[in-house]
């Protein structure tokens, strides 16, 4: 089986101050990700870790080089006395560490956690971005980034890395929170296309509202005057109930889909409805994962997206599944 090697850069400049409880559990809790995505799909994963700007000279640190996963502690404080952020050189550390495996079948993910843009760094973007471009046309090497507010298009840029591996968060606690969440869902979703035998990925935060309308219109048909759908109301209460209720005929398994409203793991199984906010029209298909930037193999952590264009709806094969008031449901009026 293939042999996963991870890369994690983590900013510990100055800035990272007012995060730094948050970037501590932000680091332990996608550690904790990695292992048991590590366990459940059997990919053996060595994992190196670069801080980046740390102390008065904003130094670049190998805190660990190619660890097993598994064996890796969880960190008890997480210093930010840095004073500048040398974002290049961390990367290019990185790349080196991880090229020193020697391992031409192996995979490579890049992860990189900043709130700053960089700033001190000796080599130039020029000559990383040359080391990024030959490594992604392997197929075995991702880069993915989360940047401050309004950086992603300059990251992009300046690197030449894919806009579906960069990730911008809000500068705040709740912001931070929800960049661990996003972060969580993409590393189980990672492994789950490596088990399923990719060897890279150019969408590693899956967005609905980047969807493309005219992929979405090609590839997924409009189900719309098959489906009748609601709002639940006198939550909580079961599917079946709901369905009966409102369509007045058996509870089919499989025609209900319910609206992600939290954070869920969803089974590789699973159908999925797309439905346009502003119009309302419904999309169905087997292409859904692929336009959602989902793996086709293995449960995926999917995290809902409360704006953008586009909301979804999960397949439901069970009769008992509890419906939150104020949440929605679509019933397909015949199966798919």
């Amino acid at each position: 089986m293939v042999k996963s090697y991870v890369g994690l850069v983590v900013d510990h400049s100055g800035s990272m101050k007012v995060h730094r409880q948050r970037a501590l559990d932000d680091y332990n809790d996608n550690l904790g990700t990695l292992r048991e995505s590590a366990r459940e799909t059997g990919i053996q994963t060595l994992a190196s870790v670069v801080r980046c700007g740390v102390g008065f000279s904003a130094r670049v640190e190998l805190a660990v080089s190619r660890a097993n996963v598994l064996a890796l502690p969880e960190l008890r404080s997480y210093p930010t006395d840095g004073t500048r952020t040398p974002l290049w050189d961390s990367v290019g550390m990185a790349i080196d560490n991880l090229e020193l495996a020697g391992d031409p079948e192996g995979v490579y993910l890049i992860a990189v956690t900043t709130d700053g843009q960089e700033n001190a760094s000796e080599s130039s973007g020029r000559t990383l971005r040359q080391r990024i471009q030959a490594l992604q046309a392997t197929d075995r090497w991702s880069f993915t980034f989360r940047v401050p507010r309004g950086y992603a298009r300059a990251l992009v840029s300046a690197l030449d890395v894919d806009d579906g591996n960069v990730l911008e968060w809000e500068q705040t606690e709740a912001g931070f929170s929800e960049a661990t969440h996003r972060q969580q869902y993409a590393i189980s979703a990672y492994y789950a296309g490596l088990r399923g035998g990719q060897t890279k990925t150019t969408r590693f935060y899956s967005n609905l509202g980047r969807l493309d309308v005219q992929e979405l219109q090609r590839r997924l048909r409009d189900v719309s005057d098959r489906t009748v759908g609601w709002l639940v109301l006198n939550g909580p209460q079961t599917i079946q109930e709901s369905c009966e209720e409102v369509t007045r005929t058996e509870y089919r398994p499989g025609r209900a889909y319910y609206q992600l409203v939290k954070p869920s793991y969803v089974q590789e199984k699973k159908r999925f409805l797309i439905r346009d906010r502003k119009s309302g029209a419904i999309f169905a298909g087997s292409d859904a994962r692929d336009i959602l930037g989902l793996p086709r193999f293995g449960a995926v952590r999917l995290i809902p997206k409360k704006d953008g264009s586009y909301e979804l709806f999960v397949q439901s094969m069970s009769r008992n599944r509890k419906l939150l008031t104020g949440s929605r449901v679509i019933y397909l009026l015949q199966d798919e």
